[in-house]
């Protein structure tokens, strides 16, 4: 098969502690899942963008109720429906069930010809206001994190700041270590009361 007519699905790279911890090109640990099961399924998958600079990606272990990073990517030459059906089957297995909008912020951005249009995790066309409401979310988490680092921490062992889902509200506090494989939030102690109840409560995620 000639390479011009493989389909592609490119995923945008972002690195929200970009501030304390630059390290090139960094995706969450839930996109490089989503992009090894596309390849698996015999997709072709780009990380953009594609410099050639090492690859990592962030681990948040014991956060996943907490932190939903925004996950952006563009089709070209291949079925929307395809993609979604992969991203389904994954969520299902996640969530036990298919979560709304409001809990995963998955971007679908299809390239007809030229023309950008835009869909959600479910393959339900996006607005322009959801659309920039999410790519915010980008902005957002790399400025929260940012500012935090003027808030003296209660555990000087733990200093990076956990945030409750696409939210400002700071909910608890992680250690963050950087290795081979990128950037690791671990050792993660919850300390605002109504998370860690309903946390208890299943109400989370």
């Amino acid at each position: 098969m000639p390479k011009e007519s493989v389909p592609h699905l490119r995923i945008q790279a972002h690195n929200p502690y970009q501030s304390r911890y630059p390290a090139g090109r960094v995706i969450s640990r839930d996109a490089l899942h989503i992009a090894k099961l596309l390849r698996e399924s015999g997709h072709s998958v780009v990380i953009e963008p594609d410099d050639g600079s090492k690859l990592n990606y962030t681990t948040e272990k014991g956060v996943k109720e907490f932190l939903a990073d925004p996950i952006h990517m563009l089709i070209v030459e291949m079925p929307i429906g395809v993609v979604v059906h992969i991203l389904s089957t994954w969520l299902y297995q996640r969530f036990k069930r298919i979560p709304n909008t409001e809990e995963v912020s998955i971007l679908l951005e299809v390239d007809q010809q030229g023309t950008r249009i835009r869909y959600d995790h479910t393959g339900k066309p996006l607005s322009e206001k959801k659309f920039q409401a999410i790519l915010r979310l980008f902005e957002t988490k790399a400025r929260r994190y940012e500012e935090s680092q003027r808030i003296t921490p209660p555990d000087p062992l733990r200093p990076v700041p956990i945030f409750l889902e696409h939210t400002d509200k700071l909910v608890g506090w992680g250690r963050m270590a950087k290795d081979e494989k990128g950037l690791r939030l671990n050792d993660v102690e919850i300390t605002h009361k109504n998370t860690l109840r309903r946390r208890a409560e299943g109400t989370l995620g």
